[in-house]
C-alpha cells in the first residue's frame, strides 16, 4: 500500500499550522490504533460478570434477527448521543481499554484475541479532520503495523444518514489471520468508528448479524 499524506501550506504561519496538524494526527493515530488494535493484548482481563442484562440505558428489543435468531437489547450512549443494538447474552464492557463500549458474544476462552464488536468516539473539535484524511492515514497504519494485511474493500457508505467509510481487511495478530470490518463517520465534530474483529475464518458466519448491529447504529 505504502500510502503517504502531504499538506499544502497557503499561510505563513505556516509553524503553528504544521503543529496544529501533528496535534491532530496525533489524535488520530490513536484512534486508529485503539479500534484496530483493542484486545491484542491483556485479554486475560476480560471482564468476567457475564452476560449483559437490561439496564435504564438498555431496553428489550424484541427485534429477531433472521440469521442467529436472536433477540436484541438497546445500549444508549448519552455522553457520545448514539444508540446501538447488540444481541442478548453478549457481554457488554463500557470504557474497556479506552473504548466508549465492546460487545463480546459467549464462548471466546479459547481465543487469544476474542471476537468483539467495538465503539471508539474523539472529539475532533480541536482540528477539525476529513473522511479522506482519516481513510489515508487509516490504510497507511494498518499498512505498518498489522503483518500481511490485506484491504478487502474500502469504499464510502451511510452510517445513521452520515457519511461515512468502511474498510473490511485481513491480517495476522498472534500467529493468528484476523479479519476486522470497520466502519467510521464524523458528526458533531465527533469521530465515530464501530470495528467488528473475528478470526477469518469466522467471519462469513457472523457477518449477517454484524451488519444488523451495525446498521441498528443511531445518532441521538
Amino acid at each position: 500500500m505504502n500510502r503517504s499524506l502531504s499538506f499544502p501550506f497557503w499561510r505563513d504561519d505556516r509553524k503553528q499550522h504544521m503543529k496544529k496538524k501533528t496535534l491532530q494526527y496525533a489524535c488520530i493515530l490513536g484512534c486508529i490504533i485503539l479500534s484496530i488494535f483493542l484486545l491484542a493484548a491483556g485479554c486475560d482481563q476480560f471482564p468476567a460478570s457475564g452476560p449483559a442484562t437490561p439496564t435504564q440505558n438498555a431496553s428489550v428489543n424484541q427485534t429477531k434477527n433472521p440469521f442467529a435468531n436472536v433477540t436484541f437489547l438497546r445500549y444508549k450512549n448519552t455522553l457520545w448521543e448514539y444508540q446501538i443494538q447488540y444481541p442478548r447474552g453478549w457481554t457488554k464492557a463500557e470504557g474497556l481499554w479506552g473504548t466508549s463500549v465492546a460487545f463480546i458474544p459467549p464462548g471466546n476462552e479459547s481465543l487469544n484475541i476474542p471476537i468483539n464488536v467495538n465503539i471508539v468516539v474523539k472529539d475532533i473539535s480541536f482540528e477539525p479532520t476529513t473522511l479522506e484524511e482519516f481513510t489515508d492515514y487509516s490504510l497507511n497504519i494498518i499498512d505498518k503495523r498489522i503483518p500481511n494485511s490485506f484491504i478487502e474493500t474500502s469504499g464510502n457508505v451511510k452510517l445513521a444518514k452520515a457519511p461515512a467509510h468502511v474498510l473490511v481487511y485481513t491480517g495476522e495478530q498472534k500467529g493468528r489471520t484476523y479479519k476486522w470490518f470497520q466502519v467510521y463517520a464524523i458528526h458533531k465534530e465527533r469521530i465515530y468508528i464501530i470495528t467488528f474483529l473475528t478470526p477469518e475464518e469466522e467471519y462469513a458466519v457472523l457477518a449477517p448479524l454484524i451488519r444488523d448491529i451495525v446498521g441498528s447504529f443511531q445518532f441521538v
